[in-house]
C-alpha cells in the first residue's frame, strides 16, 4: 500500500509543482551545517549527501550534519574546501593547490596525487571541475591560462595514468561535460569542441555568437544542455546541431545559473534574484518559485548548482544554505459516487494484499 501510494505521488509530482503544492526546506548552520555558504553537494554510494561549504566539509545523513571540522577530523583543512566534487563509488575528487585531491568518505582520510611530474608545465594557476567518465574514470580539465595551456588529465584507482594537452585556443571555459560513450564536450573560444579519449578532436559546434561563460550540463537521456545568458539549447544524443530549448521562449531571467532534466523531460533551472523555475514538458507551462523563495530568504539570493540524490530529491546550493524542494500533498482525499445519491460509509478495512474496502448501506 505504501509502495503503491508513493509510486502515485511521483507520477502526480509535476502536477503537484504546477499547482503551487511544492514545499522548501532550508537547511543552514542552525541545523548543523558548518556554514551557509554552499561550494558544492553530491551523494556518495552509501547515500550520505557531502556538502561542502567555506568553512568545512559537512555529511548528512537525511536527519543530521556531521561536520568534519569539528568531529575530531582534521583532514579536511578550510582551505581546501572543494568547489566541484567528482564521486566514485566512496571518494570524492577535488582539484586544489596545484594537486587532485583525493578525500575517502568511508575512513575521512585525504590523499593527494601530484600531476608534476605528468604535465611539462605544473604551474597550473587555476583547476577546473572533475567529472566520472562511463567507465570509471575521473576526468579533470587543468589549464594555465597565461601561457593558453590546457590539459586533459585522467585518474583511474592507481593514479593519474593519462595527460593530453588540448589544442591552443584563446579561451577555454572553466566546465565541461562527459556524455554516455565517454565523449568529452567543452568550450574553447566561442566553439563547442568534442574529443574522445585520446584528447584528440572529434567534432567542432559553432555558437552563432560569443556568449558569456556557457554551462553544460549532460542529462539523464544524455543529452548535453547549454545555458547561457537567458538561453537553454540543447544537443540531442546522436544530433549534430544545437537547437533552443522550448522553455527558452518562457524565461524572463537573463542570468540562469545551472539546469537539471528530470527523467520525465521536465526541467528544473536556477537562475539570480531568487528565481528557481520547474518546466513541465508534457504541458509546456513553466513555474517560478520565487514568490515562495522570498518567504524564505530574508536577502536576495543567487539560487546556484541543481544536484538530484539517487531518490529524486532536488537541491540547490545558495550562498544562505542548502535547499531542498519538498513535494506537498494534500491532507485529505475525497472520493464520490455518480451511481447513488447518499453516499454514507458505515465502515472500511484493508485486507493483506493492500485492497481497501469501504461497507455504506447494502453495498461494498
Amino acid at each position: 500500500m505504501a509502495r503503491t501510494l508513493h509510486s502515485a505521488l511521483l507520477l502526480l509530482f509535476p502536477i503537484l509543482l504546477l499547482s503551487q503544492n511544492v514545499e522548501f526546506q532550508l537547511y543552514t548552520t542552525v541545523d548543523g551545517l558548518s556554514d551557509n555558504a554552499i561550494s558544492r553537494a553530491t551523494q556518495d554510494k552509501q547515500g550520505y549527501i557531502w556538502v561542502s561549504c567555506e568553512r568545512g566539509l559537512n555529511r548528512f545523513d537525511g536527519q543530521h550534519f556531521l561536520n568534519l571540522d569539528n568531529a575530531g577530523s582534521a583532514v579536511f583543512p578550510k582551505s581546501k574546501i572543494a568547489r566541484n566534487f567528482a564521486t566514485k563509488a566512496d571518494k570524492l575528487y577535488y582539484w586544489h593547490d596545484n594537486q587532485i585531491n583525493v578525500f575517502n568518505t568511508a575512513t575521512c582520510q585525504e590523499t593527494s596525487i601530484s600531476i608534476k611530474e605528468h604535465v611539462p608545465h605544473p604551474e597550473l594557476k587555476s583547476g577546473t571541475t572533475s567529472s566520472r567518465a562511463p567507465d570509471g574514470t575521473i576526468v579533470t580539465l587543468l589549464m594555465n591560462e597565461e601561457l593558453k595551456l590546457f590539459y586533459l588529465a585522467r585518474l583511474n584507482d592507481d593514479g593519474i595514468y593519462k595527460v593530453d594537452l588540448l589544442p591552443g585556443f584563446k579561451t577555454l571555459r572553466r566546465n565541461f561535460a562527459i556524455d554516455a560513450a565517454g565523449g568529452i564536450y567543452y568550450f574553447a573560444d566561442t566553439n563547442l569542441m568534442k574529443c574522445g579519449y585520446d584528447g584528440k578532436i572529434a567534432a567542432i559546434l559553432t555558437l552563432d555568437e560569443d556568449r558569456i561563460t556557457p554551462i553544460l550540463k549532460m542529462s539523464q537521456q544524455n543529452d548535453l544542455f547549454i545555458v547561457y545568458d537567458g538561453h537553454v539549447s540543447v544537443l540531442r544524443a546522436g544530433a549534430t546541431t544545437i537547437v533552443p530549448h522550448p522553455v527558452t521562449r518562457h524565461l524572463k531571467s537573463m542570468n540562469l545559473m545551472d539546469v537539471l532534466e528530470t527523467a520525465e523531460g521536465n526541467l528544473w533551472i536556477s537562475a539570480q534574484d531568487q528565481h528557481l523555475y520547474f518546466y513541465d514538458a508534457a504541458t509546456d507551462r513553466l513555474k517560478d518559485f520565487k514568490p515562495q523563495l522570498e518567504k524564505i530568504f530574508q536577502n536576495n539570493v543567487t539560487l546556484q548548482s541543481i544536484f538530484q540524490d539517487k531518490s529524486g530529491t532536488i537541491w540547490v546550493e545558495t550562498k544562505l544554505g542548502l535547499l531542498k524542494v519538498v513535494p506537498r500533498q494534500s491532507l485529505f482525499h475525497t472520493f464520490y459516487t455518480d451511481k447513488y445519491d447518499v453516499c454514507s460509509f458505515r465502515g472500511f478495512t484493508e485486507d493483506n494484499s493492500g485492497a481497501v474496502y469501504a461497507g455504506f448501506y447494502n453495498n461494498i
